[in-house]
């Protein structure tokens, strides 16, 4: 998994137009948000998007039990209240991730972790 997210990273940075030399200084990023905010390092691993990627899992689920649906009962009461907008729902990010149909990045990577010979041509 590890040399394979490297791949993906490295591909994405190539199409990007990103130069090794200048990853950590360029306006074209890609980030996922964690419970303490976007964090920025000189490379990222597998490691750390598996933890990006259950920390935001977590929120998800705290700002859905603690915001929205008491929001909805709210106005199921009829409570006068002013509705308040958490911010973007990064469901379509936590989708890419873990979706299994169409496939998201983890189930592409078991997909080739359990076919013989598999390379990152393959993957892709």
């Amino acid at each position: 998994y590890k040399r394979v997210f490297g791949w993906i990273v490295s591909k994405l940075n190539e199409l990007l137009g990103v130069e090794e030399r200048s990853r950590h200084r360029t306006d074209k990023t890609i980030g996922i948000l964690d419970i303490f905010g976007f964090e920025s390092f000189d490379e990222n691993s597998f490691e750390q998007l598996c933890i990006n990627y259950t920390n935001e899992k977590l929120q998800q689920l705290f700002n859905r039990r603690m915001f929205i649906i008491e929001q909805e009962e709210y106005a199921r009461e009829q409570i006068e209240w002013e509705m308040i907008d958490f911010g973007l729902d990064l469901q379509p990010t936590i989708d890419l991730i873990e979706k299994l149909s169409p496939p998201g990045i983890l189930a592409l990577l078991d997909d080739q972790c359990a076919f013989p010979k598999a390379t990152d041509k393959s993957l892709v």
